[in-house]
């Protein structure tokens, strides 16, 4: 949801404030990085309070990718048992046929980036910590393997569903015959820690009849409920 030249994302806060959701955090501006045109166009609402938050900015990108400050947004948001949950979210280089390679391997660096992001937010305590976010790579890809090893990540959408049923991204808001698994929502559960994590995830696909377009966008959604209690 970008907010450079745009107001989507204002609109979108005002809005979802008349739901509860009290709590923005979205991606700055970065205004003196040229040639990054917009934000990153991440975006975190919350119910609950953010007490603290923090921005990664990639260090590299490529292609038409390099018109946007591409990196990570942190939220420590603290629920309503005063347990804290760890909340990142990101959206990693795309590929384009015309630099596959440069793409792929501008992707890599940027997982290496967001896994050392993560650590560096997270490694002083044993709260649970959320990932989420357009990964652009499918499960095949050796970097999930990399983020799911390297972070003992749990892949919510994975444990739940049928494997036909985990595609994200479509390729078209018409109809098309492109789908993956590109968006993700992955927990992490710290050994020893005092909550235990109840989760469900589907996959919305926002799909419209009698109008031009098959769906409302080229993603769909990734749906999950989350119970956090504490252990006994």
């Amino acid at each position: 949801m970008f907010h450079s030249f745009s107001n989507r994302s204002t609109l979108i806060k005002k809005r979802t404030r008349k739901l509860g959701f009290k709590y923005f955090l979205r991606a700055p501006i970065i205004r003196n990085c040229t040639p990054r045109l917009v934000d990153s166009g991440l975006l975190i609402l919350s119910k609950h309070p953010i007490i603290e938050y923090d921005f990664l900015l990639y260090s590299t990108s490529n292609s038409y990718d390099s018109l946007a400050a591409k990196g990570a947004i942190y939220a420590r948001v603290l629920s309503n048992n005063d347990s804290v949950i760890h909340i990142f979210n990101t959206h990693l280089q795309a590929t384009y046929m015309n630099s596959y390679y440069d793409d792929v391997e501008a992707r890599n660096e940027q997982v290496y980036e967001f896994l050392t992001f993560v650590e560096e937010q997270t490694c002083n305590d044993l709260h649970p910590i959320f990932l989420m976010g357009d990964l652009n790579f499918n499960p095949s890809d050796p970097m999930y393997t990399e983020l799911v090893d390297n972070l003992n990540a749990f892949d919510n959408v994975k444990s739940v569903l049928d494997v036909t049923d985990q595609s994200t991204f479509r390729g078209s808001i018409f109809n098309s015959d492109c789908y993956q698994k590109l968006d993700y929502m992955f927990l992490i559960e710290k050994e020893n820690s005092e909550v235990a994590i109840d989760i469900n995830a589907d996959v919305i696909h926002y799909l419209v009849d009698e109008q031009p377009f098959a769906a409302i966008s080229d993603h769909s959604a990734i749906y999950s409920d989350v119970y956090i209690v504490d252990k006994e």
